[in-house]
């Protein structure tokens, strides 16, 4: 039988993008603000805040962490 050799796999900044993305899939909320955003596309901080039965600075703080790993961009209007 042949024998299998397992190589090193080293810390690149791909596998440290992908560890961040699962750490913010990780979290119960920002799963919630997923599902919200994917059946709604848009969705201003209070709408998000009211249908998830939580405060506007809690919303706003999971979608900072969301927006900084670029899973969402923000508009202004």
């Amino acid at each position: 039988m042949k024998e299998v050799v397992i190589e090193k796999i080293k810390l690149t900044k791909d596998l440290e993008r992908r560890a961040r993305l699962l750490s913010m899939a990780g979290d119960e909320t920002r799963i919630r603000i997923l599902c919200l955003m994917y059946e709604y596309k848009k969705a201003c901080v209070s709408d998000i805040a009211s249908a998830l039965d939580m405060s506007i600075a809690a919303v706003s703080h999971h979608l900072q962490l969301m927006k900084e790993n670029n899973l969402f961009t923000t508009e202004r209007i």
